[in-house]
């Protein structure tokens, strides 16, 4: 039988939802220190709805309609693993652009292309990110897709070959 074959019971999607433990980022926390010293905002920490959860900072992500799609978190203690990612049967890390959900929302024409959620909001409300310097298929179909006018390329200094490489 064929994959979509209907009498075959395709395994449903979970739904993303955050840490149990998750709560809005308040002023005062250690996490609100760490997000204010790499140069983000009281209105940047509260527009992107950032929390903490699970001993990290989380960056929820939102699709174009406003339900969660993603999210990432990043310790700000020194814990290891540095970041960890939520659990999907939606969709890959490797599918996912940072903040792209809004970005359309509000219908942007010009973007600017990080590698982290953290640069992706520094870089304002047309940051978006690919949650690494590697650009995966999906990540390139989707950006051309988008018809924008202009697109920066804005990755961490050790990636310049691949921001060179992304532009051409």
């Amino acid at each position: 039988r064929k994959v979509n074959d209907p009498e075959i019971k395709q395994p449903e999607a979970t739904p993303i939802k955050l840490p149990k433990d998750f709560s809005l980022v308040q002023d005062g926390m250690s996490a609100w220190d760490y997000l204010t010293s790499r140069g983000l905002t009281k209105e940047d920490i509260e527009y992107y709805d950032i929390g903490i959860g699970e001993g990290r900072i989380i960056f929820p992500d939102y699709e174009e309609n406003g339900d969660l799609c993603y999210w990432v978190g990043r310790a700000y203690d020194g814990r290891l693993p540095r970041y960890k990612n939520c659990l999907s049967t939606q969709s890959a890390r490797s599918s996912q652009i940072y903040n792209l959900g809004r970005f359309k929302r509000e219908g942007g024409s010009v973007a600017t292309l990080c590698e982290g959620t953290i640069s992706a909001i520094a870089a304002g409300r047309s940051g978006i990110a690919t949650y690494g310097k590697q650009l995966s298929e999906p990540q390139i179909r989707i950006l051309q897709s988008l018809g924008l006018s202009k697109l920066y390329i804005a990755l961490d200094p050790d990636a310049k070959r691949e921001a060179l490489e992304l532009s051409r």
